[in-house]
């Protein structure tokens, strides 16, 4: 009689011993999955708000600094690239001219 109620005792002791560690796994995944929850709307929070802020800075930039930065050199870009172009085309057509001689006279001739 001692025999058998030991032996149910150690089992039951077994069995409360096992179901408290299965709980147990069972609460850290929960815990886990709560975790990444909260975590997942911070960093939409986060993220939402750092975008956001990019587009404003992006937006501030580009209507107060590059637009008037823009307006303000094109003209005067212009007018130099006008200018340089002029003396490339001076310098430039007697040796492209030369070039065009040349290798008409080899391919034809």
């Amino acid at each position: 009689m001692n025999r058998t109620l030991l032996k149910l005792a150690a089992s039951g002791f077994l069995f409360l011993v096992f179901q408290t560690t299965l709980n147990a796994q069972e609460s850290e995944k929960n815990s886990a999955e709560k975790t990444l929850s909260v975590a997942k709307k911070g960093t939409v929070i986060v993220v939402g708000t750092s975008a956001k802020l990019g587009y404003k800075a992006a937006k501030f930039t580009a209507l107060k600094v590059a637009k008037p930065l823009i307006i303000e050199s094109a003209p005067v870009a212009g007018k130099f690239l006008l200018r340089q172009s002029g003396k490339t085309v001076k310098y430039s057509f007697p040796v492209v001219k030369t070039a065009v001689i040349k290798y008409i006279k080899i391919k034809f001739l």
